[in-house]
């Protein structure tokens, strides 16, 4: 799959999660990610930009922990997933947390990524449930 059908597939894939999430303006989304990767994991730079536009397009909120502590391009800024005291229990990579505000917990962690559709997939049906999660 080449980079334009990846990036694509990515936003159609998930075009329809910013009402699923909980995102409107006035309350802002009720789930949140935590990106668990390296800057140096061509899994993590295949996945980075679903996320990065799923935090634009969708609202979203996405935290970026690396664990060789190396930027994960798209995003701009990260923290060392190595003193993160929820990525750091973390050996292999990616992996994305999903945290429901409303709940105060993480609710599903999503690994294991087959192929970019699989992981869209998957992470779209985690938020979905996480964000109808009662409180």
């Amino acid at each position: 799959m080449n980079r334009r059908s990846f990036l694509t597939l990515s936003t159609f894939g998930l075009a329809s999660l910013s009402a699923s999430t909980g995102a409107n303006a006035a309350n802002g989304p009720n789930v949140g990610l935590i990106f668990v990767g390296m800057g140096s994991c061509p899994y993590c730079a295949q996945i980075a930009p679903i996320l990065y536009n799923l935090e634009y397009d969708a609202g979203v909120s996405t935290l970026v922990t690396s664990l060789d502590n190396q930027q994960i391009a798209p995003f701009p800024n990260f923290v060392d997933g190595r003193q993160h005291p929820l990525s750091a229990q973390f050996t292999r990579v990616p992996n994305i947390l999903i945290y429901n505000s409303g709940r105060d917990e993480i609710t599903h962690i999503l690994s294991n990524f087959r192929s970019p559709q699989h992981f869209v997939n998957k992470l779209a049906l985690a938020l979905r449930q996480s964000s109808e999660m009662a409180l």
